[in-house]
């Protein structure tokens, strides 16, 4: 079963009560246009565009609406109206061939993510092919750019600091690596990304960003200042032009939309016009229009690295763009990365023959090519391949496990990688390791040149309890590879009896409380407001709350774990409030919760008789209490709170208090009778073995007595 566990330290409302169910945007990345708030004029429709020029479509907004756009850039750009578009909150998107996919979601004043939308638009057509809905915001981005030499479409999150890359057919997105908080994304003929970075000091800066590792290198300041609210700059988007290979921009200004050509080998920006639009988003251009009669692309393409060479096996085209048999074909020219000039031409091709080259100036890193194959008629649309040469980045160190040492600190160990992301072999002896530590939500490189395969963290503050998690990664020569999946331990003193947590002032009070998902992302959440029954805190401003009730899967698991606790010298006893409320069958709904426990950090195992169905009763919030004996004398104990999730209420638990056991079942105020009930509501007289429901004048809660 695969586990994710998260600390849980603040205050985290249900996504539900703010209306975000699918995630919510970093705050760089909230809808702005409001916050601008101008009416512009419209002009009038582009004339015919002037081939060979920087021909670009965008997604543009102002008080009347979205819609697709043209415009050629130059010093006196108008926007031209395509067809108009679904109004959101949001968008992003880019081009694949002759088609425009793009994102669009919704989302409330609190950046809560309420709806996101798959959309691919036939631009020819002024049509949109589909629109599917997505059940993640993965693919909500700042910005989106198609990578043609390796198919792929990459985007800049808005939710997190990271590149996604996007099935173009489904919408589905997926985590790729970590990188800066760019606002724009773009892709060049070579397959080389650039971002723009909003910098401390208000100014733009370029960026060349790794897409296998998310590492980014500065090329230079952009000279423009962004324009800002709260700190954070507006929607915005950039891309190339694959008709003269330059880099476009356009930014938000107070006047409209700033268009810039950016210099890629120095970073600065070229201002060109202001579009009269509010914002425009989604920048991108399609393939140029070929002649039917000019070559149809080459194909079959293979790129091999043999040692710091690239060998390309390619096949010259047998039929026109227009599907004829090609009779005559000049030649084909290779070009390397994004240059304007072949680096290598095949004169007198002959159609459909297969062609070798080998580059022997290849670089270090990956090189990309692009194959134009032309006639008298023009040029054929380009083709790509990338080969990798030289030392590979490591793929990510697996099996990283954390352990308490018997020093107390916390030892990792790992297993080496051998392959590269490009698919290239790693020796494991040469590798270094990088080792990241994240203590109460601040992650930090605490150590560089490590060559064996685990570390001691000794330089650890172990006078408080705490949870750190740890990230390694590999080093080679061609730089740093991705961090593996986290691994966590607990450290520190344990917590002496009697421990008490009733989230008070809205937050734990004790630490750390640990969160593991252990099924199809299930989640416990510190919060006010359950989604259902409705219901606040038991006492103080939190309590917490497992999500059974809005886009929860059914069979979702999840454990809310308590601090490590000592239970030396002492017989333990759980007390705990749970919420119950009988809506009737109608609202009977499975999701229940078990109670477990953990001793010096071995599986979890159940207490006996201790797992409860909100439905079984209907006496609101209702202490539980458990004896412990078992666990007695345990120096190293944790207490779980297992959710499990049938897609129906929410669970809630409040008051959670372990003391010293003292004799009989329960204090008991003589001065009023007390009634039991069994679980179904029916009085008892004589109580046996088992849990019960018990009435002592105005007071109810519920008793396990063996």
């Amino acid at each position: 079963m695969k586990v994710t566990t998260t600390i849980l330290c603040l205050l985290a409302t249900a996504m539900a009560v703010n209306g975000a169910d699918l995630g919510t945007l970093k705050p760089g990345a909230r809808p702005a246009v409001a916050a601008q708030g101008r009416e512009l004029p419209r002009k009038a429709a582009l004339p015919a565009k002037a081939p060979g020029k920087a021909n670009f479509y965008v997604l543009s907004s102002d008080n009347s609406g979205t819609r697709l756009s043209s415009f050629t850039a130059g010093y006196s750009s108008v926007l031209s109206t395509v067809m108009d578009i679904s109004s959101a909150s949001g968008y992003a998107g880019t081009s694949v061939g002759g088609d425009f996919y793009y994102c669009d979601y919704s989302a409330n004043s609190s950046g809560g993510i309420t709806a996101v939308n798959w959309n691919c638009v036939d631009v020819a057509a002024k049509s949109v092919t589909f629109t599917k809905s997505q059940t993640t915001a993965n693919a909500v981005c700042m910005d989106m750019t198609y990578d043609a030499s390796t198919s792929t479409i990459y985007g800049m999150s808005a939710m997190a600091d990271v590149l996604v890359t996007i099935d173009p057919a489904s919408g589905k997105a997926e985590f790729a690596v970590e990188t800066l908080p760019f606002y724009t994304l773009s892709a060049d003929a070579g397959g080389q990304l650039y971002g723009i970075l909003l910098e401390a000091d208000g100014e733009a800066a370029l960026y060349t960003v790794n897409k296998l590792t998310g590492q980014a290198v500065k090329v230079g300041n952009t000279g423009v200042k962004m324009l800002t609210s709260d700190g954070y700059a507006y929607f915005q988007t950039a891309a190339f032009s694959r008709n003269d290979g330059r880099l476009y921009w356009l930014t938000p200004s107070a006047s409209g939309t700033d268009l810039y050509r950016v210099d890629v080998a120095t970073g600065r920006a070229s201002m060109l016009c202001t579009l009269e639009t509010l914002e425009a988003l989604c920048l991108f251009d399609l393939p140029g229009e070929v002649d039917s009669a000019s070559p149809a692309p080459v194909s079959d393409i293979v790129a091999t690295a043999e040692g710091m060479s690239v060998r390309l096996d390619f096949k010259a085209p047998s039929t026109t763009a227009g599907g004829d048999a090609l009779a005559v074909l000049s030649g084909i020219e290779i070009y390397r990365g994004g240059d304007i000039t072949a680096v290598y031409s095949i004169t007198n091709a002959e159609p459909g023959k297969s062609y070798t080259w080998t580059d022997s100036e290849a670089k270090a890193g990956s090189n990309t090519y692009r194959l134009v194959a032309v006639n008298d008629k023009g040029e054929s649309l380009p083709a790509y391949a990338t080969a990798f040469c030289g030392e590979d980045y490591p793929v990510a160190p697996a099996s990283l496990t954390a352990t308490t040492g018997d020093n107390g600190y916390p030892l990792l160990s790992w297993s080496a990688p051998t392959k590269g992301l490009n698919g290239l072999d790693v020796d494991p002896a040469k590798l270094s390791y990088n080792i990241y530590r994240d203590v109460f939500g601040s992650e930090e490189l605490i150590a560089t040149g490590v060559t064996a395969t685990n570390y001691t963290d000794a330089d650890l503050d172990m006078s408080r309890q705490a949870y750190p998690y740890y990230y390694v990664s590999a080093v080679t020569s061609a730089g740093e590879g991705p961090k593996s999946l986290p691994a966590g331990t607990h450290t520190g003193p344990a917590y002496k009896l009697p421990f008490e947590e009733a989230f008070t002032e809205g937050a734990p009070a004790t630490a750390p409380w640990t969160m593991q998902s252990l099924a199809l992302g299930g989640a416990w959440e510190i919060g006010i407001v359950s989604n259902a029954p409705g219901t606040g805190p038991y006492t103080g401003a939190a309590m917490l709350i497992f999500k059974g009730f809005v886009g929860v899967a059914e069979g979702a698991e999840a454990r809310i774990v308590t601090p490590v606790l000592d239970f030396e010298g002492v017989s333990p006893e759980l007390h705990f409030h749970f919420f119950h409320a009988d809506f009737g069958d109608d609202m009977h709904f499975d999701d229940h919760m078990l109670v477990e426990v953990s001793v010096d950090g071995g599986d979890f195992e159940p207490i006996p008789g201790a797992d409860l169905y909100q439905y079984t009763a209907n006496t609101r919030w209702t202490e539980y209490t458990f004896a412990l004996d078992k666990y007695a004398g345990k120096k190293n104990v944790c207490i779980g709170f297992h959710g499990i999730s049938a897609a129906g209420m929410d669970l809630v638990v409040d008051n959670i208090r372990v003391i010293a056991r003292e004799s009989g079942i329960d204090d008991i105020d003589a001065a009023a009778p007390v009634e039991y009930y069994n679980l179904e509501g029916l009085r008892v007289d004589r109580p046996t073995n088992g849990i019960y429901i018990r009435r002592q004048g105005s007071k109810t809660d519920k008793v396990l007595i063996r």
